[in-house]
Parts: C-alpha cells; structure tokens; sequence
C-alpha cells in the first residue's frame, strides 16, 4: 500500500467509526520492518478520555495461540519435543477419556484443534482463574465428542494446555518461555502474557460489551493456567514486530520449513460468505478471502476484539484493535482493512454487518422461543433444589430463595436468578454471564439429571449434571 491508499483507508474508517459503536478503534498496517502507519479513533478509556495509541496495551484474546505454537516449535528445534510424539511420552500425567486417544493424541492433533473435545468453554467461563489440577482434570474427564483426527472444533482448553506442558518439559514458568524466546528477540516490549504483568502495564485500554443498543465498562478477564489459549496483551507496536517476523517467513525466530509447516492447510475450518475456503495451520488460520489468501487470526476477550492478518506474497500485514465486544466493530473495520490492503472493490461492510448481527439476533431469538416452548403452570421449585455435579464442567447449585431459585455455577457464575418457566424449566434472569451473551436453560429429566443448555452467541450446546445432595 501506498501512502495515498493508506490515507484513503483511514478517512473511511474515521468517516465510519461514529456508527460502528465501539468506544475505541486501533488499526495498524505492518511490513517487513515494523508498524508503518497507524490510527487511533475513539478512545482506550472512555472514562478518563485516553486515546488508543500505538503503544496501549490491549487484549487480544487468542491471537496468543500463534505465540503458543512458535514457542512449541523453537524448543522442538531446540531439541525438547517432536509434534507427533504422543504427549504421554512428554507427561506422564496426561490423562484422557479412553485409552487411545489419551496414549496417542500429539501436539499437532492439539495444534489443530482434532482431539475429539468439544468447546469447553462454560468450563473455563465458570472457573476463573481456572487453575493447572483443574485443566487436568477437565481433560481427563471431558467426553469425546467427535471422533479422534476427524473433526475441526476450536478448543481453548487443549492450547491452555500446550503451555502448561511446555513448561512442564523446560521446567520454567509458561511467561519466561515467551519473553526469552519470543519477545525479547523481537523486541516487543510492550507484550505479556501473565495476568499480574498485564495489570502492571501502561497504559492499558479498558473494554467495554456491547449490551441493549449501549457499550458497558466491563472487568478485565483472568483465565489462570489457559494463559497460552489467549491471555496476551499487546501493544501496535509490538503486535506488528510479531507480524513482521511472519512476513519475514519467520526469520529471526525459526527456519522456513519450520515456518512453512506452521502456516500450510492441515485441517479445513470454518469459513463466511467471503472466505471461499479457510483451514487451520499452527495458530493461525489460512483462508482465501475474495480471492487472496491471506494467514488470520481473530481474538476475542471480555471487552476486547482483534483481528491480525498479512499477506506472504505481497509482504504486508495489518493489526485491527477494539475495545467495543460484540458491536460489530472489529468485523467492519477488519474487512475494510482487508479489502483496502488487497484492492478489492468496495463493500458497505457497515451495513452488511449491522444487517448479519440483525439476523443473528433473530436466530437467537428463535432459539429461545423453541427452547421455553414447553410452558406449563409453575411447579414446586424445592424439588429442583439441590447440588448438582459433572465430573468435566464442576458442581452447579440450585438454591430456593423466596419465589425463585438461584444458581451457582463453580465459582465464578454468581447468584444467578432464574425464571420459572413451567414443566421443571428454568431461565437466566439475564442474557449475559460473564459478560458474555449467555443464556442458561436448565430442566429436570426423567431420571434426576438436569440438562443444562447453554445459548451462547446463538449456538447451543448441553450439558448433564447428576444430582449429589438434593435440598
């Protein structure tokens, strides 16, 4: 890109950005040396009225499994690891349900998200700061879901994982592991990956939810021992020294056929309307976007959302920063870099999206309604009282007070007031959890069980819970 098509670019976004609903925008573009252009619209801390700069720190979620996968392959070269070595061999410990795929599930089936897990995300959302034993634990316990090395499901809890077990086999802290091979290298001294260490840094942005047509200030997100799955922040600043390592081909960190290992197609992944294809490699994903293709990787945290991508043959690269979750922001502006990094026709991106986030909410409202389409008169809610456990997502309780029924989900899920909606069915009060849009659906079964169903981000997934001590 130009100076002139760089200018272009950002008049678009700051002509856009009043509608895009998000207190703050960052949006860096990358070439083989560092950050050649940057722009902050909105601001970092709304409150305080501090704009985003090119050295904030923000949280950008799991563009960390990138970080995680470089280190991986820079103690394999270093001689400590092989990718498709079982991990048992690595750690004794290591346990999962069934004895096939806890003795031969590898690095690389980890790295590609095809161990058979599914998401476990209310698993990490209820447990903050999840600890190192409760990792273990949920990967001993969790069920299969798919079956092994044949289906792509993002799973935050087996790259948490990843960085446990790279310190377990240096024997050094997960955080000392980056900054020595990664961050001291390319000198991004404004990048951790340790929770204190962040809290430390300046400046640091705040987040902020998209919540009911208005963005909420939210708390920054603790997820302990699953640092390695997307716990970095960053600023511009040094997230471009990382883009300009991968433009380089991964020089200085790592060879080229180990670079191009990490960076070709291993496992088709999921794809939109303009992603004609988009596979999975070693923490990035490899779509071909319009006709491009172009190494990506999005991240998403309490409060926070980015985007980072670049182009091997045309050797650039761009960095999308907000502080806005779920108002579409991150979205518009990445496609808007995109298309202008590429110099592809014009989309109304604004409008689109604000249209796609229109129907999901419609999507998710019909789901709703197909789940609470069971009304009956109330029942007795004492009979719902009582302890509840899983042996991979913790103990749920359900505790009579008043005319309603509270619910406590591990520690982290709160004093959750439900709605009775008949037939032994229950609702959150609120759509948000966590701060995520998070709606609880839970019912008794036949035989004691209760289902809980969890709408998050309009998907659905299930969970059963044995009753341990009933009230």
């Amino acid at each position: 890109m130009n100076n002139e098509q760089i200018r272009t670019l950002f008049n678009t976004l700051q002509a856009n950005f009043p509608a895009m609903q998000t207190p703050g925008l960052a949006v860096g573009i990358v070439d083989q040396n560092g950050l050649v252009a940057f722009k902050g619209l909105g601001f970092a801390d709304r409150e305080n009225q501090i704009p985003y700069t090119e050295k904030t720190l923000h949280f950008s979620g799991s563009t960390t499994k990138a970080i995680t996968i470089m280190v991986l392959m820079l103690l394999k070269e270093q001689g400590y690891l092989d990718f498709d070595t079982p991990i048992k061999t690595y750690d004794p410990s290591f346990r999962m349900a069934g004895p096939y795929v806890e003795n031969n599930v590898t690095i690389r089936d980890f790295m590609v998200h095809v161990s058979g897990l599914s998401e476990l995300d209310l698993v990490w959302l209820s447990k903050q700061p999840i600890t190192t034993s409760e990792v273990y634990e949920t990967l001993a316990q969790a069920p299969m879901i798919h079956p092994f090395r044949v289906t792509f499901d993002y799973n935050n809890v087996t790259y948490g994982y990843l960085g446990i077990l790279a310190s377990r086999i240096t024997s050094k802290p997960y955080k000392d592991l980056v900054h020595d091979l990664i961050f001291k290298p390319l000198n991004m001294s404004q990048a951790y990956i340790d929770f204190d260490d962040i809290m430390q840094g300046t400046p640091l942005a705040k987040g902020y939810q998209w919540r009911h047509n208005h963005s909420e200030r939210v708390h920054y997100d603790n997820i302990g021992a699953l640092a390695a799955a997307g716990q970095m922040a960053v600023s511009a600043e040094s997230m471009a020294q990382w883009i300009s390592a991968q433009i380089n081909a991964g020089r200085p960190l790592i060879n080229e056929a180990d670079y191009s290992y990490l960076t070709t197609p291993q496992i088709p992944a999921i794809h939109d309307d303009q992603t004609q294809a988009s596979s999975y490699g070693g923490g990035w994903f490899i779509d071909s976007y319009r006709g491009e293709e172009i190494i990506t990787h999005s991240g998403g945290i309490e409060g926070f959302e980015t985007y980072i991508g670049y182009s091997k043959t045309k050797k650039i690269g761009y960095i999308v920063f907000s502080n806005g979750r779920y108002s579409g922001a991150n979205s518009i502006a990445n496609r808007m870099v995109r298309d202008a990094v590429f110099s592809l026709p014009r989309i109304d991106w604004l409008a689109l999206t604000h249209q796609q986030m229109e129907e999901l909410e419609r999507s998710a409202a019909a789901t709703r309604t197909t789940l609470e389409s069971q009304l009956n008169e109330t029942r007795n809610l004492e009979i719902l009282a009582g302890i509840y456990s899983n042996p991979a997502y913790g103990t749920l309780e359900l505790i009579k007070k008043d005319q309603y029924l509270i619910m406590n989900f591990n520690r982290n899920i709160q004093a959750i007031p439900l709605i009775d909606l008949g037939n032994h069915r229950l609702r959150t009060e609120s759509e948000y959890i966590m701060d995520f849009p998070l709606t609880f659906y839970l019912t008794l079964q036949a035989d004691a069980d209760l289902r809980l169903t969890a709408l998050m981000e309009g998907q659905c997934f299930s969970v059963y819970f044995q009753p341990t001590r009933m009230k």
